[in-house]
């Protein structure tokens, strides 16, 4: 993966370079005495577009990290759209989860009553009292 920053610094180097030596032209040919002016006004060109490219040397980065990131905003609202639709299944589902508990709490109430009885401490008393080996002699 090539590394933008240095694709940036290139750029901006090779564009530098263009306006200087546009500069040094139309430098030269105010020093040299201007015979042809359409020399000139071509040198002058030159000099206006180099500069341009040093901007669009600086820009197009610029707009193409803009742009990633938007994409990157887009990517994030959409995936957090999914993620609520997500959470409003899993809500449903939770919701009727706990209505099977209900249900199984009702139909399982009357035997953890006789369970509960069952094992409760006078009930255990009993059952001991019964067991044991004087009342079986009785």
């Amino acid at each position: 993966m090539v590394d933008p920053m240095e694709l940036l610094t290139g750029a901006q180097r090779k564009a530098l370079g263009m306006a200087s030596e546009a500069f040094d032209g139309v430098m030269q040919a105010g020093r040299s005495g201007i015979s042809q002016p359409e020399e000139a006004v071509r040198r002058l060109t030159t000099l206006v577009a180099a500069i341009g490219d040093l901007a669009a040397s600086s820009t197009k980065p610029m707009e193409a990290l803009l742009a990633n990131q938007r994409n990157l905003a887009n990517a994030m609202a959409a995936f957090a759209t999914l993620q609520a639709e997500m959470a409003e299944v899993l809500g449903t589902v939770a919701a009727s989860h706990a209505a099977v508990v209900d249900a199984l709490e009702r139909l399982a109430s009357p035997a953890l009553t006789v369970s509960e009885l069952i094992r409760s401490e006078p009930a255990v008393k009993k059952a001991q009292r019964k067991a044991s080996p004087k009342s079986r002699r009785s």
